[in-house]
């Protein structure tokens, strides 16, 4: 989970980015200096808490497993959450790529916005069949955060040499309560494949998740050094949706709201960023807590070189 502050211990009143795992709520937290990344100049907090986690995920989905590079195309599922809105910016530094994008139609003008050439509205259209119209080979890189029937669709939508890179089993969530008998039917539907069939159809599968790399510091560090540069030149800015407080938040919206980020702001001074219904869902129980502010690994700072953080005006 991300979030951003004010430095406090080594380097006072730098503004610093936070990844960790867990503890987020908290006004004042202890975090490995490791797990820290100074905001660049013009980052708004806002920003900063809905950087890490959407822009290294969609950046090493797609360079370093998905290898991109010019005159390719790629199909980015759930293209209007917040990786999606990440991948998008992030093809857009690379040139001449195409841009497939599943999303609700009432999404479909920001995403053209935003440089994707090809919105399918998942709902009411076979998104395979509509790939299929325009690029009857499929694509060179398919982004799943899926799982289930869908992946086994992406990987019949690759190209010969295509990637399909798996980072998330959203199709496990339906509707606005459990559902077993649903979850049941994606696991069941899983995607499973042999080395041997892997050899034969001259593709590749690979599985992302970020929340497992948390002892990866320098290879996490150059990603955001990275990304940090693309955004100082303007090709990269996280969208952040709206700003709510917790009290007027509920759970009607549906399982098909899906913004790029949303701002829940518990009082003054003190907000969180999120992305997707589903993280809105998760937060709810949460509304009577007074302060939402930076995260923490709870562990002290002599133990791993770490350093306090706190923050007037921290998300």
């Amino acid at each position: 989970l991300p979030a951003s502050g004010v430095l406090k211990k080594h380097f006072v009143g730098d503004k610093v980015m936070v990844l960790a795992r867990a503890g987020l709520w908290q006004e004042v937290v202890t975090v490995p200096a490791s797990q820290t990344y100074l905001m660049p100049d013009g980052m708004s907090f806002e920003e900063a808490a809905a950087f890490l986690v959407n822009y290294i995920t969609a950046y090493m989905i797609l360079f370093d497993f998905g290898n991109l590079r010019p005159n390719q195309s790629v199909l980015i599922h759930m293209a209007a959450g917040g990786v999606g809105t990440a991948a998008i910016q992030l093809c857009k530094t690379v040139e001449n790529v195409t841009i497939f994008g599943t999303a609700s139609a009432s999404k479909h003008d920001a995403l053209r916005e935003s440089g994707v050439a090809h919105p399918i509205d998942y709902r009411s259209m076979d998104y395979v069949e509509e790939v299929r119209k325009i690029s009857p080979k499929g694509v060179d890189i398919v982004l799943d955060p899926l799982g289930g029937s869908d992946t086994t669709k992406a990987f019949n939508l690759l190209k010969p040499m295509g990637k399909l890179i798996t980072y998330g089993v959203a199709n496990l969530l339906t509707g606005q309560k459990k559902n077993l008998m649903a979850m049941a039917k994606t696991w069941w539907n899983q995607f499973s494949i042999n080395a041997l069939q892997l050899l034969h159809l001259n593709k590749a599968v690979c599985g992302y998740h970020l929340g497992y790399m948390d002892e990866e510091f320098e290879l996490i560090g150059g990603v955001v050094a990275k990304l940090v540069s693309l955004y100082s030149q303007g090709k990269i800015k996280p969208r952040i949706d709206s700003v709510w407080p917790f009290e007027q938040v509920s759970p009607s919206r549906g399982a098909g709201w899906q913004p790029p980020c949303v701002t829940l702001q518990a009082q003054p001074g003190a907000e969180l960023v999120c992305s997707g219904v589903a993280e809105l869902r998760d937060l709810l129980p949460f509304t009577q807590k007074e302060q939402l502010l930076l995260s923490s690994l709870q562990q002290k700072p002599k133990e791993r070189g770490g350093v306090s953080c706190k923050g007037s005006q921290v998300t």
